[in-house]
């Protein structure tokens, strides 16, 4: 993950317990402490790959938020998931582009809700901007 590694059996019982992949050495400032279900659930989910959902994100403590925040800035892991994602951004705002410039097919509008819901789920578009997209391809 990044320049981390995770040790899952840790992980599984509720506590992070990173270290840098390449020396084994302890990450000083990110030591090892116990975690809630949320967060142990968001951590699996970078594992496999997935991004961080704000709505998910907005549920863990204040503390959790910062661990979170701290730990993925220093691993590289969503600014690697957010570029993946960069083409489809952009085929999204071609896609809108021709709505507003007249075009009303059907299909387009489908497929621009479809492409903005992909984003949605990938946690790359908030709520408010895939509601944007469903009210402007009506």
């Amino acid at each position: 993950m990044g320049s981390f590694e995770i040790s899952v059996p840790h992980l599984e019982r509720g506590v992070l317990n990173a270290r840098y992949a390449k020396t084994k050495a302890r990450i000083r400032d990110l030591p090892t402490q116990p975690i809630s279900e949320r967060m142990t659930h968001m951590i699996k989910g970078l594992l496999r790959g997935e991004g961080i959902k704000p709505h998910h994100f907005k549920r863990l403590t204040d503390d959790e938020q910062n661990t979170m925040t701290h730990f993925v800035k220093r691993s590289s892991v969503m600014g690697k998931q957010r570029s993946s994602y960069k083409p489809d951004k952009d085929l999204l705002t071609i896609k809108l582009g021709e709505i507003d410039a007249g075009n009303d097919s059907a299909e387009l509008r489908e497929e621009a809700v479809k492409l903005a819901e992909k984003l949605y789920r990938a946690g790359i578009l908030l709520r408010s901007e895939f509601e944007q997209v469903q009210k402007e391809t009506e």
